[in-house]
């Protein structure tokens, strides 16, 4: 079976509606938390529901995001090595 297609009423646009997909911004922050706090990131990847790649990524890109807070604070400067 196909989704339930849907128009716009307006300008006759036609779409279907899309479940969101990943994982929240929560999970990701808690699987980071529990790399820092020494779990691997397997483990983390249980706990969140999510996969040893995916928990590697989440970190990648919440360091590089915030990466300004780590170096200024000296947050993860021991495992820096490791995480990138």
């Amino acid at each position: 079976k196909e989704h339930q297609g849907y128009k716009c009423k307006n300008c006759g646009y036609q779409y279907t509606k899309t479940t969101p997909r990943g994982k929240p911004e929560k999970d990701k922050i808690l699987a980071l938390i529990l790399f820092l706090s020494g779990l691997s990131m397997r483990a983390s990847g249980k706990i969140v529901g999510g996969a040893m790649q995916s928990v590697m990524k989440w970190i990648h890109q919440i360091y590089s995001r915030e990466a300004w807070y780590f170096k200024a604070y000296g947050g993860g400067n021991e495992r820096k090595s490791k995480i990138l």
